[in-house]
C-alpha cells in the first residue's frame, strides 16, 4: 500500500514543486508590467526601449543568481510603435531542463491611441508538453525577441 501511494504521490509532488517555482518569475513580470503601465499613464505611449521601461538596458538583461533563483534574464520589446510591448522572463533553475531557458512573456497593448489603459496577455515559448507547469492563462504560444 505504501509503495502504491508513493508511486502516485511522488510525481504529483514533483509537478507541484515545478509549478511553485513559477511564482518568482511571475512576480517579476508583474513588477515589469506595473512599471510599463506607469510609463504609459504618464506619457500616453509605450516605452521605446528597455531603458525607458525601467529595465536598465536594451535587449535581454541578465539577472544574477544571487538576485533571482528561478529566472536568469528579463527582456523588453516594443512590438508595435507606441501601441504594443512585450516583457519577458527567461526561466532558469527550475530543475526541469525543458522549462529552463524558456520565456514567460506578457504582451501589453494600449487599449487605443491616446489612452492610458494597457491590456495584458500572457504566453510562452515553452514546449506544449511542459506548459502544464505554467499558470493556465500563460499557456498560449508567443514569440519573443528582446531588442
Amino acid at each position: 500500500i505504501v509503495g502504491i501511494l508513493a508511486a502516485i504521490a511522488l510525481p504529483a509532488y514533483q509537478d507541484y514543486m515545478a509549478r511553485a517555482k513559477m511564482t518568482e518569475p511571475l512576480a517579476k513580470l508583474d513588477e515589469m508590467k506595473l512599471g510599463i503601465a506607469e510609463f504609459v499613464a504618464s506619457n500616453n505611449r509605450t516605452p521605446n526601449d528597455g531603458i525607458e521601461a525601467g529595465l536598465g538596458t536594451t535587449g535581454i538583461n541578465p539577472v544574477a543568481s544571487t538576485v533571482a533563483k528561478y529566472y536568469k534574464g528579463v527582456g523588453y520589446d516594443e512590438v508595435t510603435d507606441n501601441l504594443t510591448v512585450q516583457v519577458g522572463v527567461q526561466l532558469s533553475g527550475t530543475a526541469n531542463s525543458n522549462l529552463d531557458s524558456g520565456w514567460i512573456v506578457m504582451t501589453g497593448t494600449i487599449d487605443s491611441p491616446n489612452t492610458t489603459s494597457v491590456l495584458w496577455e500572457c504566453g510562452t515559448d515553452v514546449a506544449a508538453t511542459y506548459r502544464k507547469f505554467l499558470p493556465s492563462n500563460c499557456r498560449s504560444t508567443v514569440t519573443f525577441s528582446a531588442n
